[in-house]
């Protein structure tokens, strides 16, 4: 009886042992500053488990092309896309620009004094260039702006704000480090871009495979350690 118990025992753990192939997009910047170790670190604790995971920017048709699961960050609100939605973590922003754009520049006081500096930007689905700042005493204001880049490729527009080409609205994860070391500079401390929101999109929690199911664990539980890059003039 007790062997008997033991291989149903061995029987059920290998059942319940994530296994299969889990296919995934997430964009190329998100995965170079962040998702690619987790992938690593995931795949290694799960040996049976094999990864197609898709480098994209576009917003993909995740049902369509046959996905488990995207990774993305947006803004709120979020749209309703009528795919189930799990919540990893957040995305602080900071304006950022480089030291020489802004001895070209007076450095702005106000948010409305960035109206007189020239912009880079991600793309934007609606083509509306917008930043939604928060600020001192609860104040909020929003502040269009024209780009003179729009790309949807992060590593442009690091590359673009760091020559000095406009300022430029960069999730801690990316040019934190280019803060802290001096490439860039906060453009106006005391007034913040709201957080962007690092989540999953799926078809349906039920009859999620179990190696999707403990991807997502998997990496909800580990972005909670993530240590952003954080200037010091940077008041979360």
């Amino acid at each position: 009886l007790v062997e008997a118990e033991a291989a149903q025992e061995l029987i059920d753990r290998s059942r319940a042992e994530p296994r299969g192939c889990v296919r995934m997009s997430c964009p190329p910047g998100l995965i170079y500053f962040l998702v690619a170790p987790l992938v690593v670190q995931f795949m290694e604790r799960y040996p049976e488990v094999n990864i197609e995971l898709v480098a994209t920017s576009r917003r993909v048709d995740v049902i369509k092309e046959g996905l488990d699961l995207a990774l993305r960050v947006r803004y709120p609100p979020l749209e309703d896309s009528g795919l189930t939605m799990k919540v990893l973590s957040k995305s602080p922003q900071c304006l950022m620009a480089s030291r020489s754009l802004l001895e070209r520049y007076p450095k702005p006081e106000s948010p409305e004094d960035l109206a007189r500096l020239p912009s880079i930007d991600f793309e934007q689905t609606d083509g509306q260039h917008l930043w939604c700042l928060d600020g001192p005493e609860g104040r909020s204001v929003q502040v269009h702006h024209k780009p003179r880049l729009v790309t949807d490729d992060v590593f442009t527009l690091r590359q673009a704000a760091i020559a000095g080409l406009g300022v430029v609205k960069m999730p801690l994860i990316v040019g934190g480090r280019d803060l802290i070391e001096g490439r860039l500079v906060n453009v106006l401390p005391g007034w913040l871009p709201r957080s962007g929101i690092f989540h999953a999109v799926f078809p349906s929690r039920r009859g999620l495979l179990p190696a999707v199911r403990a991807f997502l664990d998997y990496v909800s539980e580990q972005v909670d350690d993530v240590d952003f890059p954080v200037p010091e003039d940077y008041v979360i």
